[in-house]
């Protein structure tokens, strides 16, 4: 597990990921686009390089609609942080920062994990600063 952490390409893993084995990760997913076929199943956690910048998140699953766009789903957790104005928030997805316009369908059919949830980073930066510095 330490050799994917250190390569520069490696896919960035999540705590969520390691609290949980691959297989429950996998059954939960299943069970919840089952139930909510409509809804994207989402981890969201805060970049661990981020310094205490304020980025604080009462839970790390959502149930995203399918329709719904990144920008709009970026609204959501903006409000649920209770962000300054000045602060700026940046999603990551795959380790690249997708369009806003695009809907939660069509980056989940992109960039959905082995285990069948997408996982979003996010980070923080004053506006006029520069995103992941």
């Amino acid at each position: 597990m330490l050799s994917l952490l250190k390569h520069k390409n490696a896919p960035t893993l999540f705590q969520f990921q390691l609290d949980f084995t691959l297989e429950d990760r996998q059954r939960e997913a299943r069970s919840v686009r089952k139930k909510y076929p409509d809804r994207v199943p989402c981890v969201v956690e805060v970049r661990q390089k981020e310094p205490d910048d304020g980025l604080k998140l009462d839970k790390k699953k959502y149930l995203v609609p399918n329709d719904v766009t990144l920008s709009q789903f970026a609204f959501v957790l903006r409000k649920r942080m209770h962000l300054n104005p000045s602060k700026a928030i940046f999603m990551m997805i795959d380790n690249q920062m997708i369009s806003g316009s695009v809907t939660m369908r069509q980056v989940y059919a992109q960039h959905k994990g082995p285990d069948d949830f997408l996982y979003v980073h996010i980070g923080s930066e004053n506006t006029f600063g520069s995103p992941f510095g």
